[in-house]
């Protein structure tokens, strides 16, 4: 019934290999939470949802976007006091445009001192398929500021592009 329901709405299920990313061991880095995606989604596992990076005048949460298509996470930095702290982007160009961080969002208030960093299987040969192979390569990197524009920190957290499931989109035909 639910078949010829989406067939009379004009919708078509595609279903997607889905990713997270799983950040690698690195001193100070503890997962926070475990839970899934809120998307339609089958054969998906528990994964990292929160991330939390201590250091001694700084803390960096990682929010996964569970809404999302491709694997995402908010980033947002505070001091030890509690202030909210800049988060510098690094972009690493020679990694080409299947992961990264998504600009022009930093000036829009309802993200505050938010970034997004984002890993996207864009489709292009150089990205499918290459996880293993370009393990050394995938990481999150980024310079923490206070509000004066002194930096505090420079981090780069290794990753890996982690398979989990799939999920399903609708498409009108």
């Amino acid at each position: 019934m639910f078949a010829v329901l989406l067939m009379l709405s004009g919708c078509v299920p595609v279903p997607y290999k889905y990713y997270y990313m799983s950040f690698a061991k690195v001193d100070g880095l503890e997962i926070v939470e475990h839970g899934t995606t809120s998307r339609t989604a089958f054969l998906q596992k528990p994964m990292p949802i929160r991330y939390r990076l201590s250091r001694a005048s700084y803390s960096v949460d990682f929010k996964f976007d569970e809404k999302g298509l491709h694997p995402s996470f908010r980033v947002h930095a505070t001091s030890t006091s509690g202030t909210a702290l800049l988060i510098e982007t690094v972009a690493d160009w020679s990694q080409g445009t299947c992961w990264g961080w998504v600009f022009g969002l930093r000036d829009k208030p309802e993200i505050g001192n938010e970034n997004i960093f984002q890993w996207s299987m864009t489709g292009r040969p150089r990205c499918l398929g290459q996880e293993k192979e370009d393990a050394h390569k995938l990481a999150v990197a980024f310079k923490v500021l206070d509000l004066k524009g002194k930096v505090l920190g420079e981090e780069r957290l290794p990753f890996a592009a982690e398979r989990n499931g799939y999920i399903i989109d609708f498409y009108g035909i």
